[in-house]
């Protein structure tokens, strides 16, 4: 009995572990972007390039949805870790361990979870994309105010695809008690030998 209870212990370490570097990721990844978007932003204030604002916005506004998709991935992939937790590691007796209690627990505040801040910082950081290369940037006189529709085209995409990656991030929400279930059902397949 201790070796199952040593073993249970050590995949719960090493679970945690993994949601522990996801969120680690989670967070290097934003403030890679925020160095990133800084740095070619700082370099387009301080240098006298010619070109139409629509292309440095665009690389942007591209790697921010990306950004913003790559975070959604690592936050769901905790939440199914974590539901695996509760479900195979946690005491079913006492009907509380820390995914459990976790889960319960609401959070008040209006920027209570990891993805509405994440959320956040990438729509400024969309926004500051968009804003200072379309003022700062010297533009031809004749490109200054004529775009085709294929650039108008493509800015349109880029900006729908980066705003749906951060409304996907903020308001889609990790289907928790689904994948408790999913968990629940396999474990009793599992026990039942049906696997």
């Amino acid at each position: 009995m201790a070796k199952v209870e040593q073993g249970k212990y050590e995949e719960f370490q090493a679970l945690r572990q993994e949601i522990l570097i996801n969120q680690k990721a989670r967070l290097t990844i934003l403030m890679g972007s925020v160095a990133f978007v800084g740095a070619v932003l700082s370099c387009l204030v301080s240098s006298k390039i010619i070109c139409k604002w629509q292309l440095p916005s665009s690389l942007l506004l591209v790697l921010i949805g990306c950004v913003s998709l790559i975070c959604f991935h690592w936050g769901r992939s905790s939440a199914r870790i974590g539901a695996y937790i509760e479900v195979f590691l946690e005491n079913p007796d006492s009907g509380l361990g820390w995914e459990k209690r976790r889960r319960n627990f609401l959070d008040v505040s209006a920027l209570g979870d990891l993805n509405k801040i994440l959320g956040l910082i990438f729509f400024i950081l969309a926004l500051l994309s968009i804003i200072i290369p379309s003022q700062i940037i010297k533009v031809e006189k004749t490109n200054a105010t004529t775009f085709s529709n294929k650039e108008k085209i493509i800015i349109t995409i880029v900006i729908l695809f980066t705003l749906a990656s951060i409304i996907n991030l903020v308001f889609r929400s990790y289907p928790r008690q689904k994948y408790v279930e999913i968990w629940k059902k396999l474990k009793i397949e599992e026990e039942s030998g049906n696997s």
